[in-house]
């Protein structure tokens, strides 16, 4: 219930992982690395439960390797004779193996085993015995009673019957496949030394022959009815809610099609942003995870994935971006898809070739962390970045500018969303903490939850009384401007008064679900939440709303000028739902006509007329309030914009 800090080095006292002698719960030892000064790296000992440590072996002196290039750690002692311990190391600088180490005499001298530094990743290019990933993939664990019987997980899983001499490979995961790349953790039975629990990135296993079975595919599955999906993507068919395409961390793209819980394995590797074609569910988008200087992986199908091709020509290799690279379907327009890197590219067919929409949108070290198209503005497109930024376009990515003013955080923008029928209301959720310090920034201490209704030139803090903890997505009831929920690490919360209070939203829903994707289907009204490590959810919650087809614009609009206020010149956009003639008249506070722009014939769809501040003789005008007034033969709307010489 309560606990207290050991830590009495401060800061730079990080354990990796602890172990506790077997008849003696006052002793314990933990491995570091990592440690704020390197130093301090090595194996502690404590003798009274964690009040006090010293450090029994920090180096070659004690037959350990050069201490300040340890990255994570993990130790083992032996239940029956507890001054057998085994340590495993990993580098600092690339997460690759430093080496596995032995102690005879409680951890005050060691020697390293002969731990072969190669695993099965090298079937897909991968090195070592890490491949890369020691600060993900790492543990040792010693039998309980056998002190040579050692286990050590990386990529694969390792087995040594003879003290550390001669090792056996005993999963070989990226070919057997019996037992998922990248273990995490290991348990033996304490009544059955033979039978051991494997848990890693495919889920949990048993062992009855102390991993024996591996070779003979007759491991035992722990993971039927175990929730533990990390969904990446989600996305639901527009006429059929059953069809879940889910991007999955580890363990690829899955697609359900039935009212079940069998999902069918469609792409291999990890899973990320996925889309189904609203007006084609056989045409599907899925991903694999990227890291710098990888090709991108972006993976469409039109067959349900029966067959599959790559789309990514025109993507520049070169280009910085997030593991799982965000970007996003345009849903009136289905063949219009748009990604970020540290720039967007667009697509206006499907994939089949991309092209770089815009420059440079972050600051150096930083990417685009989420792409969002307004569904019934279609030409309006909003990207946030890791640092903060967000920048909208409205012209469907020909123009982009930054809305994100100094009043909001500069944290990593965890979803965007913008209000049904009116682009101008933008929400923005981001991640973090308030008080978290960011590349030498100070904390900002504001919220997560923030809201803009008119574009961005003004925002709202509706954070209200959330915990202080990352928002990753957010959803907007279409019928009620005060109801929104959103989706947290620690779960989803509610709000029904605009953001003033908010509460939690479980009903069914596992508490405290690390909570990484809201879909809402508009025509159901079934909010759809995807779970980092809990699997996926569905609820009734919203009223249904009729949405127009893809590619049909709802009706006669004019919107906001862009920029407003403004010095120079100003964007007006418009739609027309049909080919009408259409003129834009600008008239002074008195009521004077001042100009009139593009009176032409204009086909139906989104169009723009720009103007420069000036009159129909060209002569400049004077700051002030003007009036701008879109006239067709059956329609007429009117709004305000500000001129600032």
């Amino acid at each position: 219930m309560t606990w207290s800090a050991t830590n009495i080095l401060g800061a730079q006292f990080r354990p990796c992982s602890l172990t506790e002698h077997p008849a003696n719960n006052d002793t314990l030892w933990t491995a570091l690395g990592r440690t704020v000064a390197p130093n301090q790296n090595g194996i502690w000992k404590s003798t009274d439960a964690g009040a006090s440590w010293f450090l029994i072996a920090s180096g070659p002196a004690q037959g350990l390797p050069d201490m300040s290039l340890a990255g994570k750690s993990s130790i083992s002692v032996c239940r029956d004779f507890p001054e057998y311990l085994y340590a495993i190391f990993s580098k600092g600088s690339d997460s690759q193996l430093l080496g596995l180490y032995k102690s005879r005499n409680g951890g005050i001298s060691w020697s390293k085993t002969n731990l072969p530094d190669s695993s099965s990743a090298s079937v897909a290019g991968g090195t070592g015995f890490f491949n890369g990933q020691g600060f993900y993939d790492i543990y040792v664990a010693v039998h309980p009673a056998d002190t040579n019987i050692v286990y050590a997980g990386g990529i694969d899983l390792y087995r040594t019957l003879n003290g550390g001499h001669q090792w056996q490979n005993i999963s070989n995961g990226y070919t057997s496949r019996e037992f998922h790349p990248d273990q995490q953790a290991f348990a033996f039975n304490p009544l059955n030394s033979n039978t051991i629990y494997l848990a890693g990135d495919g889920g949990m296993k048993k062992s009855y022959k102390g991993g024996n079975d591996l070779s003979n595919h007759v491991l035992t599955d722990l993971n039927s009815n175990l929730q533990i999906t990390q969904l990446v993507g989600l996305a639901v068919a527009a006429d059929d809610t059953n069809m879940i395409l889910g991007g999955s961390q580890d363990n690829g793209t899955e697609l359900r099609t039935e009212n079940s819980d069998d999902w069918s394995y469609v792409v291999s590797g990890d899973g990320g942003f996925t889309f189904i074609d609203p007006t084609d569910n056989k045409t599907q988008y899925a991903q694999r995870n990227r890291t710098q200087g990888d090709p991108f992986s972006q993976i469409r199908t039109r067959s349900r994935w029966s067959s599959a091709v790559s789309i990514n020509s025109g993507l520049n290799a070169d280009d910085h971006s997030q593991f799982y690279v965000p970007y996003t379907l345009d849903e009136s327009f289905p063949a219009r898809l748009y990604l970020g890197s540290t720039r967007i590219y667009k697509t206006t067919n499907a994939g089949d070739s991309w092209l770089s929409v815009s420059s440079q949108l972050t600051s150096e070290g930083h990417t685009i962390s989420i792409l969002k198209v307004a569904r019934t503005q279609p030409d309006a497109v909003a990207a946030g970045t890791t640092d903060g930024r967000i920048w909208l376009s409205v012209d469907a990515g020909q123009q982009w500018n930054m809305i994100a003013t100094s009043v909001l955080p500069q944290r990593p923008v965890g979803d965007i969303a913008f209000r049904l029928f009116n682009d101008e209301t933008i929400y923005v959720t981001f991640q973090g903490f308030s008080n978290e310090v960011l590349q030498g920034t100070s904390g900002d201490n504001k919220g997560h939850v923030w809201k803009t209704n008119n574009r961005g030139r003004t925002w709202i803090d509706i954070t209200g009384d959330l915990p202080d903890v990352p928002v990753n997505a957010i959803a907007a009831d279409p019928h009620d401007t005060l109801h929104l929920i959103a989706g947290t690490d620690v779960g989803v919360f509610r709000t029904l008064d605009g953001g003033s209070s908010w509460t939690p939203f479980n009903n069914g829903f596992p508490s405290g679900a690390f909570v990484l994707r809201l879909v809402q289907h508009y025509a159901t009204g079934n909010l759809f939440a995807g779970t980092y490590g809990r699997g996926a959810y569905k609820i009734p919650v919203f009223k249904s709303v009729e949405l127009p087809p893809p590619g049909i614009i709802p009706t006669f609009s004019l919107e906001q000028n862009f920029p407003n206020p403004f010095n120079g010149t100003t964007t007006i956009e418009f739609y027309l739902p049909k080919q009408e003639s259409v003129r834009i008249v600008i008239y002074n506070v008195l009521g004077q006509k001042i100009r009139t722009l593009k009176p032409a014939t204009t086909e139906a769809g989104v169009s723009y007329v720009t103007w420069d501040g000036k009159d129909e003789r060209g002569k400049e005008v004077a700051s002030g309030l003007y009036i701008y007034r879109m006239i067709t033969g059956s329609f007429t709307k009117t709004r305000k914009m500000l001129f600032i010489k």
